[in-house]
């Protein structure tokens, strides 16, 4: 099983989970004797998540049950995402975070902002081997090797959305006084 590195230990914890979210998780990426890389832990979650949150009956696909503001994107807890998808970043973030790391893998959430979208957020992954972190934008709806380019600006990485909660309750007031005449 991957381990985290001590200083990285934080983003290994779980977070919230439940018996069916850990029941998946083990499905995606195996016991833990065989589990796959981080890169291809990463690319697992992101295609099954992305499985859940396209209709892709509908031509170009659309989002299932986009979250309204900032704060349900980033405060629903990862066992009422697993229950019941969203498309928002935020959410997907957190749910791909809670797969990988009940897989055994160390993932941190990224706040930031990229090209047409502020307020958007994605996940890195551990790679051990590389000694680096790996990123990875899940709701792109191309998975993990979407390209972040240089355009994407971190401006805040956690383990748990909580951790950033002052700030993100600022921007969520700053969003609806944009539109609130």
């Amino acid at each position: 099983m991957p381990r985290p590195v001590a200083d990285y230990a934080q983003f290994y914890e779980i977070t919230d989970t439940s018996p069916a979210l850990d029941h998946q998780a083990k499905e995606l990426l195996g016991d833990t004797n065989a589990l796959p890389d981080g890169v291809e832990a990463a690319r697992i979650v992101s295609r099954y998540i992305n499985s859940r949150i396209w209709d892709r009956s509908v031509s170009p696909p659309q989002p299932i049950n986009k979250a309204k503001t900032l704060l349900e994107s980033r405060f629903t807890p990862a066992s009422s995402l697993f229950a019941a998808p969203r498309s928002s970043c935020g959410a997907v973030a957190t749910l791909a975070a809670s797969l990988l790391r009940s897989g055994g893998f160390s993932v941190r959430l990224i706040h930031g902002d990229r090209p047409n979208s502020d307020q958007h957020a994605w996940n890195e992954i551990w790679i051990a081997r590389n000694n680096a972190w790996h990123i990875f934008d899940a709701s792109s709806g191309k998975g993990i090797d979407y390209a972040i380019t240089p355009m994407y600006l971190r401006r805040a990485e956690c383990a748990d959305w909580s951790e950033l909660r002052v700030m993100l309750e600022a921007e969520h007031r700053q969003n609806l006084e944009r539109v609130t005449p």
